[in-house]
This record gives C-alpha cells, sequence and structure tokens, in this order.
C-alpha cells in the first residue's frame, strides 16, 4: 500500500467495480443483509435507543429539530398533504362499518341509562317551570322585606302558591 503505483492500481479498480451495475447490486444486498441481520438482535436494538436519545437530549440538535419542524408546519404545501390525508383518514373511519356499529351501540347504550333520563328529565321540567314562573312573583316570594297589600292578599285567595317549586297553581289545582 506504500507503493504509489498499487495504490493507484487499487483506486483504479475501485472506481471500475463501483460504476459495474452487477456489483452495485451485490454490494447493495449485502449491505442490506449485515444491516438486517445486526438490527435483529436485541442489543443493537438497546444501543440505538440509547443512541437516539442521548443525540434528542443534545440541545443543538432539539435546536435544528425544532428548527426544521416549525419549516414543515410552515409549508403550504405540507399543510396541504396533511389536510388532504386527515380528511381522507376522516372519511375511511367514518365509513367503517365497525365503527358505525360502535357509535350506534354507544349511543343506544347512553340513551338507554335510566339515571341519565332521569337527570334529563329532571333538567327538562325545571326549565319548564323556570319558564312558566312570573319574574313579580319570585321577586315577592324572595323578598323578605317587601310588605303585601291588600290586593295581593286577596290574590293569595284566588290562587294558591307551591313555593317549593315556585309554581302557581289555579284554583281548580288547589288542595282544600
Amino acid at each position: 500500500m506504500d507503493d504509489p503505483s498499487t495504490r493507484e492500481t487499487l483506486i483504479r479498480l475501485l472506481q471500475r467495480l463501483m460504476i459495474d451495475r452487477e456489483m452495485q447490486q451485490n454490494v447493495s444486498e449485502f449491505t442490506s443483509k449485515i444491516i438486517y441481520d445486526v438490527m435483529k438482535k436485541p442489543e443493537t436494538e438497546i444501543q440505538l435507543g440509547q443512541l437516539f436519545r442521548r443525540a434528542i437530549l443534545q440541545k443543538d440538535n432539539q435546536d435544528a429539530l425544532y428548527i426544521l419542524l416549525k419549516g414543515i408546519a410552515n409549508d403550504e404545501k405540507t399543510k396541504q398533504l396533511l389536510t388532504k390525508l386527515a380528511v381522507e383518514v376522516s372519511h375511511q373511519v367514518l365509513n367503517d362499518e365497525s365503527v358505525k356499529i360502535a357509535a350506534t351501540t354507544f349511543v343506544k347504550d347512553v340513551l338507554n341509562d335510566s339515571s341519565l333520563q332521569q337527570q334529563s328529565g329532571d333538567f327538562a321540567w325545571n326549565a319548564v317551570k323556570n319558564a312558566l314562573k312570573p319574574k313579580w312573583f319570585t321577586s315577592h316570594a324572595k323578598s323578605p322585606s317587601s310588605t303585601i297589600n291588600e290586593k295581593q292578599k286577596s290574590d293569595e285567595n284566588i290562587l294558591e302558591s307551591d313555593f317549593e317549586n315556585s309554581i302557581i297553581l289555579p284554583p281548580f289545582a288547589r288542595s282544600t
């Protein structure tokens, strides 16, 4: 190797071999096999994990990764591709028969839940009661300092109040 003519001959040989298509194919297959065999070993996986972890924890690499991701996120073409991908994936998921069955089952289970039905009924009843309750009645009923004049006393004789539920009952519904 110290002889310059041997070195030049070796360089020319390697250059010719690297140009040859068959040699390129053989080198590619050989390299792939070596990498595949090495990657199958559990200790290689552990070492690669440690290597990636150390690389990610380095501040320079984090900064470079941030710049790279920011550039990718701001790229219009990337945004369009990701939007298209999201739409396609959403359509695939929504058109999937097993998803439809699971969603239908979930909604049926929710709607058949007796405690949910009870709560919904209570909320609806409270909404109806609050919608039918006159504002003047609640303000007088809750005000401790308000004095009841004769007209209001006569109104009380005509209408009986259910203060607990804040519903005004007509005379025919009063309990005697």
